[in-house]
């Protein structure tokens, strides 16, 4: 590998990384600048940018929410009535990006647990036999 970078031939492995590692930084970045609050909303203190990486953390936490809901389409598909779960957890999703845009992480992460536990919810609700004993589990 040396004797290449002497002779001038370029080692095309650490170059794709390269890039690739660029590439990476680049998406993140945008998605920072998408999801999150701008950082001159927050001051040189410790407890901002504690505010500041918390609000970067639920920007890292986001697709997380898209993920949840590419993976129940299928099933919504099958059973109708998950679409309104579906939509529960992507106008939440929209409402926690405008939040944390504005700085207003604590909201955010409010919003953020609240969804899952109303999507959790209404998925429970749209099973044909509700919420029931068997859903919870074989206690005797």
């Amino acid at each position: 590998m040396f004797s290449k970078i002497i002779s001038g031939e370029e080692d095309n492995s650490f170059s794709h990384r390269t890039r690739a590692k660029h590439f990476s930084r680049e998406v993140w970045r945008n998605w920072l600048k998408l999801s999150g609050p701008d950082r001159r909303l927050f001051g040189k203190q410790l407890v901002e940018q504690e505010r500041l990486r918390r609000a970067r953390l639920l920007s890292a936490l986001l697709p997380l929410l898209g993920v949840a809901i590419l993976i129940v389409v299928p099933s919504a598909l099958v059973e109708p009535l998950l679409w309104i779960s579906l939509g529960i957890h992507g106008f939440s999703g929209c409402g926690i990006i405008w939040l944390n845009r504005r700085g207003l992480v604590d909201a955010a992460g409010l919003l953020f647990v609240s969804s899952i536990d109303v999507t959790l919810i209404s998925v429970f609700l749209a099973q044909p036999q509700g919420i029931s004993r068997g859903l919870a589990g074989n206690g005797g």
